[in-house]
């Protein structure tokens, strides 16, 4: 079970941040009954790619904030009156889902 609880705590630690402040984080106990609602044998297979998956594909809100940040000073007025605007990326950007 040692995988198992590996990968419960590896998907939440990745996902912490998904929809936070509308949703409390999830929790590997949060993932695990999630992952209950699928046949027995399919549980670990189906952990093992979703860790896989998320650790490549997902996005942090940090990540966004940081990218659109730089992407922001390449593309801003070299510089000026956009400092204030990246102190806070949320005025840039408003991430409502």
């Amino acid at each position: 079970m040692a995988e198992r609880d590996d990968l419960l705590a590896s998907i939440a630690a990745t996902t912490a941040d998904y929809r936070e402040g509308d949703l409390p984080a999830p929790t590997p106990d949060h993932v695990g009954r999630w992952i209950s609602q699928f046949d027995a044998e399919l549980r670990l297979p189906m952990l093992r790619e979703m860790d896989y998956v998320l650790q490549r594909t997902y996005f942090s809100k940090r990540e966004i904030e940081k990218e659109l940040a730089d992407h922001a000073r390449v593309i801003g007025d070299g510089g000026k009156d956009l400092d204030d605007k990246l102190a806070c990326p949320h005025r840039v950007v408003r991430f409502d889902c």
